[in-house]
């Protein structure tokens, strides 16, 4: 018989028995459904490659310095120049960097993203313009005529596909700026910058040690990322030669300083690679276990097959026959599952896409494309084999023939029948307890993590950014005379009780770190004096964040006085450089970066809590925040965050633009939100996780009661004359109930012992994952493994009710 003639007996067969058969679909559904969905996830973020032609010769290259602690971040512009000059390993490379801008020429202002490169950006990344050109030398240079290429999505969606694009003039930051080109959709991506300008660097004298560009590489044939150091290091070894700046040589030698270049591939992934991998692992455990689940299913009904094919064995059919008929109905079940499965992915990727975090890269390209559907059948075929070979294998010839003749004796639950269930349910519990055990770990790193001292009392607090365009704000006078006006604005509007203003926001971005000298503590000939991270405040800062303050003072106005040079510093820098002392009328200097006069001193007139920098799980950093004055190292700057507060202040969020307006009509204002959704941002991709190895988990232990459940069921269903007689001849019902319920506590019991040995060996994965939550926690273990048990004990209450409620009677009659 072909196997089409096989599946349409196995449909015909299992049309017979619709229950049995709906929850065998159902369930496998909700296993391909969940893996599938994951995989496409998996499949787009981390399997894709990049939409780039040879994109596995694309690099990252970093600056690397571990002596200060520094693993990785960006390059400075004259280390590029020297590497582009002088490397024999990349056929092209490209430096570039993140802005924000004013566009302000398109209706409503509006503060866009735009990126700052080299006139070789799309080149190295082999990502040609889709109309019009790229920069030329003359453009990528001070005081050049400005000029911008636009995304291919800015072109569709700001400039409805105008075919006259080429030769358009924009304002950004004010300036008018020519548009010369259209970039290629493949640069079209989450977060990418819609507006592409030169870098307008000075080639011949360009910055030194700034290290605030990020560099792109296309390696040549034939050479790998690792092989690269050593020969960029000889170039930096030159380079550093001719240095005169004694404290940028004292910063590359003390913190042994030098280039790191990865592949682009796996920067962009970053640490997101673990946790997809995880989480994939997680719902194929899943599957397992509804494929475990599904094949109990099996094993119950056949046993009630037995005299069926004992039949077709006595009539001539060969066990290659019946196991071949019963692997038919497992594909079938497993086919039908798997397209409901898919089907119910197709609706939950996008529901999956919405929880997840936006720093995820690459979310454009998940989706059900062939390769996930493929996937998909190749569940199906697997799950078939998983849950259909095990009860297929137990059908012989000769098993079948003595149920023919032992059928009519009544039922009976063979040992070895017995066996074969229980270990199904026991492997269900002990991958049920594995999912458990990592969702708890992560609850509890979550909670930890919710209830770390943020430094700052973020409720009641709006935020936006402002950004001072250079051609109406020139120098640091009118940046600084815009900041006060506008905080002082922001006051006077209704509910509002405080206003300041910060360079860098907390928890959602890094402070930049200056080398700072400490009086009374000296250096020796040519040391590196210590990075220290420094903000920018004005005014009501600490007051509208409510950040508590340990001694001294905070600004007042007296401290914008010309001359007046103050600074405020928070507790975990003063108990790093002054332990044990009040800082207060302790004197900082910014370290001189040349043979000139060196910095004048700055006294420190307070010491404030320390607030969380860069997110929640980096260690607290060492601060130091400067008023907004003419006299800030490196110069006001020209992009501020704004905070304010007040009760009810997410209603007033008009009222705050028309603040800003108030004060410059023609700026925009960006990123206005409050204090609390930016903490709540910040956690989001660990909430993530959490959110989808819990739901797992709670799948695994909803299945693994179901296999319990309908193992003691049919227990007790085949042993209903034994239970009967047993009734009849005195014995108890709560003595048959714990019968019952014993036999499923030691089932759990085994399966949980085998799940903590296994979760025991494979959290320890989640140790890059987790926060301040060992991957061994005895108490998460413990709870864990306790639920379970619990569940198993209501999974073996129901049948075990049944049994103790069976007639004496009724039980007799039935054969």
């Amino acid at each position: 018989m072909s196997l089409f003639a096989d599946l349409r007996v196995a449909v015909r067969s299992l049309a017979k028995q619709p229950r049995f058969s709906a929850i065998a679909v159902l369930t496998l559904a909700l296993g391909v459904g969940a893996v599938t969905a994951i995989f496409s996830v998996v499949n787009g973020v981390l399997l894709t490659p990049l939409p780039f032609p040879a994109a596995d010769r694309l690099v990252n290259v970093w600056s690397h310095a571990p002596k200060l602690g520094y693993d990785q971040f960006p390059l400075s512009p004259d280390l590029y120049f020297v590497y582009e000059r002088g490397n024999q390993v990349f056929e092209s490379m490209a430096l570039f960097q993140r802005r924000r801008a004013n566009l302000t020429s398109e209706g409503t202002p509006d503060v866009v993203d735009t990126l700052a490169a080299t006139r070789t950006y799309f080149d190295t990344l082999g990502a040609p313009l889709t109309r019009g050109r790229s920069f030329t030398v003359e453009e990528d240079a001070p005081d050049a005529p400005r000029v911008v290429v636009i995304s291919h999505r800015a072109w569709v969606d700001r400039f409805g596909r105008d075919e006259r694009i080429i030769g358009r003039v924009i304002r950004l930051d004010g300036d008018p700026t020519d548009v010369i080109g259209v970039a290629a959709v493949a640069l079209d991506t989450r977060g990418s910058p819609d507006f592409f300008l030169p870098s307008r660097l000075n080639r011949e004298s360009p910055p030194q040690g700034t290290f605030g560009w990020n560099a792109i590489a296309r390696l040549k044939p034939g050479v790998r990322a690792d092989d690269t150091v050593p020969h960029l290091m000889a170039l930096l070894a030159t380079h550093m030669e001719g240095l005169q700046s004694p404290l940028y040589r004292a910063f590359v030698t003390d913190g042994g300083y030098q280039p790191r270049v990865n592949l682009m591939h796996e920067d962009l992934i970053g640490a997101l690679e673990r946790p997809l991998w995880i989480l994939l692992g997680t719902v194929g455990m899943l599957l397992i276990i509804a494929c475990a689940n599904v094949a109990n299913l099996f094993l119950v009904r056949a046993e009630g097959r037995q005299r069926e094919m004992a039949v077709r064995a006595a009539l001539g059919a060969g066990r290659s026959r019946l196991v071949r008929q019963v692997m038919a109905e497992a594909l079938v079940l497993a086919m039908a599952g798997s397209a409901l499965g898919l089907a119910a992915s197709a609706l939950g990727v996008p529901a999956l896409l919405r929880l997840a975090p936006p720093a995820i890269p690459r979310l454009d390209q998940v989706g059900l494309d062939p390769i996930v559907v493929l996937f998909a059948i190749g569940a199906a075929v697997v799950s078939s084999l998983l849950f259909g070979l095990w009860p297929a294998l137990r059908y012989s010839r000769g098993q079948a023939l003595s149920a023919l003749r032992h059928g009519g004796r009544g039922g009976t639950d063979e040992p070895a029948r017995r066996r074969a269930r229980n270990a199904l349910v026991v492997a269900q519990t002990a991958m049920a307890l594995v999912l458990l055990v990592g969702s708890g770990l992560l609850i509890r790193s979550f909670g930890r993590l919710a209830s770390t001292d943020l430094g700052f009392e973020p409720r009641d607090v709006m935020t936006f950014r402002v950004s001072l365009p250079p051609a109406d704000y020139q120098d640091s006078a009118a940046v600084a005379s815009f900041t006060d006006r506008l905080v002082t604005r922001l006051t006077e509007v209704a509910g509002v009780t405080s206003a300041g203003a910060v360079s860098e926001l907390p928890v959602a971005t890094a402070a930049p770190g200056m080398a700072h000298t400490f009086e009374g503590q000296p250096l020796a000939p040519n040391q590196l004096p210590p990075m220290v991270h420094f903000k920018a405040v004005h005014a009501d800062y600490f007051g509208a964040m409510q950040m508590p303050l340990r001694s001294g003072r905070t600004f007042h106005s007296g401290d914008l006085a010309p001359g007046r040079l103050v600074a405020i510093v928070n507790d975990a820098l003063a108990e790093k450089y002054w332990p044990g002392a009040d800082p207060v009328g302790k004197r900082i200097r910014r370290a001189a970066s040349g043979a000139d006069t060196p910095p004048p001193w700055i006294t420190v007139v307070g010491v404030v809590g320390t607030e969380r920098q860069d997110g929640l799980r980096l260690p607290v950093r060492p601060l130091v925040y400067y008023p907004v004055h003419d006299d800030l190292p490196g110069g006001v700057p020209r992009v501020m965050n704004y905070v304010v507060r007040g009760p009810g202040i997410a209603a007033r969020a008009d009222a705050l633009r028309e603040a800003v307006w108030s004060v410059d009509r023609a700026l925009p204002v960006a990123s206005l939100q409050s204090m609390t959704e930016i903490v709540d941002a910040s956690i989001v991709p660990f909430t993530f996780t959490m959110l989808t190895l819990g739901i797992a988990a709670g799948m695994a232990l909803l299945l693994g009661a179901i296999g319990l459940y309908g193992v003691l069921s049919y227990a007790v269903t085949l042993r209903t004359r034994e239970i009967g007689v047993r009734l009849a001849l005195g014995a108890p019902p709560s003595r048959v109930m714990r019968a019952v319920v014993a036999q499923g506590a030691a089932i759990a019991a085994v399966g949980l012992v085998i799940g903590l040995a296994c979760a025991a060996g494979l959290t320890r994965f989640l140790g890059n994952i987790l926060f301040e939550t060992p991957a061994l926690d005895p108490g998460t273990f413990v709870v864990m493994s306790l639920a379970l048990f619990v569940v198993a004990m209501l999974a073996s209450y129901l049948p075990a009710r049944r049994a103790a409620s069976v007639s004496p009677l009724e039980s007799i009659k039935t054969d």
